[in-house]
C-alpha cells in the first residue's frame, strides 16, 4: 500500500491534530499487524496476567455486612500481588515494543512509502533498539523523580512553616511543574528515537524544541489526551452497565452482592476488554507525539524543507 503522507513538516495546532488521526486512521492495520506478528506470545501473556489479576484481586477481601469482622485472605492476597509484579514486568516489555513498533514503522515507512517493504526493517529496530529504550525510559523517571521529590521536599518544609505559602507554592510551581514535565517527556521519546542521540542529549533536544512552542505542545498533547479518554469510555461501557446490573443486587443482600464479585469471570472479562481499548489507542498518542516532533523540529531547523530542497530530482514521491 503506498499513501502520501509527509511527516517532516511545520503544521499548526489544528493541522497537527487532524495529521495525527489522518495517520492513525489510515496505518491503522499495518501498524498492528506488526504489533501482533511481532509480539504474539507477550500480548497474549500480558492480557491472562490483567484477567488473572483482576480474577484473584477481587477475592483478597472477604467483606461481611451482617456485622462480622471483615477478614483479608492471605494466600489469595499473595498469588495477586505475584500475578501484578508479573503483569507489570510485562506490560513493561509490550508497551516499550510498542512504541518502537510505532515509531519504527513511520521511520521506515518515510523511508520506503510501501508497507510490504518495512516489515523485517521494523522488527529489527524493535529488537535493537529494545534495551537502550529501557534504559532512556529509566532515565526520564529517574530525573522525573528526582524533580519531583525536591518540589515535594520542599513542600513540606515550607507546609510546615506556613501552609499558606505551601498552598501557594502548589498552585503557581508544583502544578506547573508536572504539567511540562508531562509535555517534556511526551516529546522527549519521539526525539530520542528518531535523533538517534544520548538520552541525556534527547533529553536537552526535548527541551530546547519546547522554547517558544511550550503551548502548542500543551495544547496537542492535551487535546489528544482527551479524545483518548473520551473514546476510552466505549470500551468501558460494557463493565460500567455490568457493574450497574449487578449493584441492584446490593440493595436486596450486600453480602451476596460482595460474594458475586468473587470469582467473577464476566467481570475479569470486561475489565481486560476495558484494558484492550485503552491499549489500542495509545498508538493514538504515540503518532500525536511523533507529528508533533517533527512540526516542532521543523520550526526550529527547517531540516524537512532543506531535504526536500536536497532531494529535488532525485526522486519522485
Amino acid at each position: 500500500m503506498k499513501t502520501k503522507f509527509e511527516l517532516k513538516r511545520l503544521r499548526s495546532f489544528d493541522q497537527t491534530i487532524e495529521a495525527s488521526f489522518r495517520y492513525f486512521r489510515t496505518f491503522f492495520k499495518p501498524i498492528f499487524r506488526l504489533l501482533w506478528q511481532n509480539n504474539k506470545i507477550l500480548i497474549i501473556a500480558l492480557f491472562v496476567s490483567y484477567f488473572l489479576y483482576n480474577y484473584y484481586a477481587s477475592q483478597m477481601f472477604n467483606f461481611n455486612f451482617n456485622g462480622t469482622k471483615n477478614t483479608v485472605n492471605q494466600e489469595t492476597t499473595w498469588l495477586s500481588v505475584v500475578i501484578l509484579i508479573v503483569f507489570l514486568l510485562l506490560s513493561v516489555v509490550f508497551f516499550t515494543r510498542y512504541l518502537l513498533t510505532v515509531y519504527g514503522f513511520m521511520e521506515a515507512y518515510e523511508k520506503h512509502r510501501d508497507t510490504v517493504k518495512i516489515e523485517e526493517e521494523v522488527a529489527q529496530t524493535v529488537n535493537s533498539r529494545f534495551w537502550p529504550f529501557i534504559g532512556a525510559s529509566f532515565f526520564l523517571f529517574f530525573i522525573m523523580f528526582i524533580v519531583i521529590a525536591l518540589a515535594g521536599l520542599l513542600f513540606f518544609v515550607l507546609f510546615s512553616l506556613s501552609k499558606g505559602l505551601a498552598v501557594f507554592l502548589l498552585l503557581v510551581l508544583m502544578l506547573p511543574l508536572i504539567v511540562y514535565i508531562i509535555v517534556l517527556s511526551n516529546l522527549y521519546y519521539p526525539v530520542y528515537f528518531f535523533e538517534k542521540t544520548s538520552v541525556s542529549q534527547a533529553l536537552r533536544l526535548a527541551y530546547r524544541y519546547l522554547k517558544e512552542r511550550f503551548w502548542y505542545s500543551f495544547g496537542v498533547i492535551f487535546v489528544l489526551g482527551i479524545v483518548v479518554t473520551i473514546i476510552s469510555i466505549v470500551f468501558n461501557v460494557p463493565l460500567y452497565i455490568y457493574l450497574m446490573l449487578k449493584g441492584f443486587l446490593a440493595f436486596k443482600d450486600p453480602n451476596a452482592f460482595a460474594q458475586s464479585l468473587q470469582k467473577d469471570v464476566v467481570l475479569s472479562f470486561f475489565a481486560v476488554l476495558s484494558f484492550a481499548g485503552q491499549t489500542l489507542l495509545r498508538a493514538l498518542s504515540l503518532i500525536g507525539s511523533a507529528i508533533l516532533y517533527f512540526s516542532i523540529k521543523e520550526y526550529h531547523t527547517a531540516a524537512g524543507t532543506i531535504e526536500k530542497i536536497q532531494n529535488i530530482g532525485k526522486h519522485d514521491d
